[in-house]
């Protein structure tokens, strides 16, 4: 049975891209990025810490422009590591290893209420597809 592990994001940076190279010249970015679901009330925010390395790192000059508040797409899959820190005590950290990230725009202007402009067509989007899943099995003329 084959198996797919990708996660596509699609959301803003929640703080400067922090790039570092190793001792062999890879590069490698860590940053989160925070993405909402749900409306008023009931908006949900999660943050997802991420990870691109190498040779997705020719935007490495491209990082200096990436800040804190930038929309951003990514698509990468879910990682779990497990290291042992100085002290001895095991660590984990589950994060998304990007393999593409592309820079949308800086941070949305916001109206009086605070919410972006661009908040009122992702809430009609997602009511869109919630209506495309709840179809009646006899609408369909097959």
């Amino acid at each position: 049975m084959p198996y797919l592990n990708k996660l596509v994001l699609m959301g803003h940076l929640t703080r400067d891209p922090e790039l570092r190279f190793t001792q062999t010249g890879k590069g490698v970015a860590n940053f989160s990025i925070a993405t909402s679901s749900g409306s008023g009330e009931y908006k949900q925010t999660e943050f997802h810490r991420c990870t691109i390395w190498n040779s997705k790192i020719e935007w490495a000059t491209q990082a200096s422009k990436l800040h804190k508040g930038d929309l951003v797409y990514a698509e990468g899959q879910v990682q779990t590591r497990e290291w042992e820190d100085q002290t001895g005590q095991k660590r984990q950290v589950t994060e998304v290893l990007l393999f593409r990230l592309d820079f949308l725009r800086s941070p949305l202007p916001k109206n009086e209420t605070g919410d972006t402009f661009l908040d009122p067509l992702m809430d009609r989007a997602e009511q869109i597809i919630k209506a495309s899943r709840e179809v009646n099995p006899d609408d369909i003329p097959f």
